[in-house]
């Protein structure tokens, strides 16, 4: 999927881009979990996906599996 970078408040040279992640052992790990804002604003939904606002480097086997999981249990 694509992740979008435009984050105008982090300056170009610091903003992660799709790229940065392909083929890098890493995955693109929300910090607040889309799935917690799909029934909110579409608005609130699409900023989950910004690079540099709400994604960090995650390991693959963590994000795709443990963290999946925390998230799904934080939910309810």
């Amino acid at each position: 999927s694509e992740f979008k970078s435009e984050c105008l408040k982090v300056p170009a040279q610091f903003r992660a881009t799709n790229e940065d992640y392909f083929d890098s052992g890493w995955s693109r790990g929300h910090m607040a979990p889309a799935g917690d804002h799909k029934y909110g604003s579409q608005l609130a939904l699409d900023e989950t996906f910004i690079l540099s606002a709400n994604i960090v480097p995650q390991n693959l086997d963590n994000n795709g599996n443990y963290w999946y999981r925390i998230e799904q249990f934080a939910r309810g």
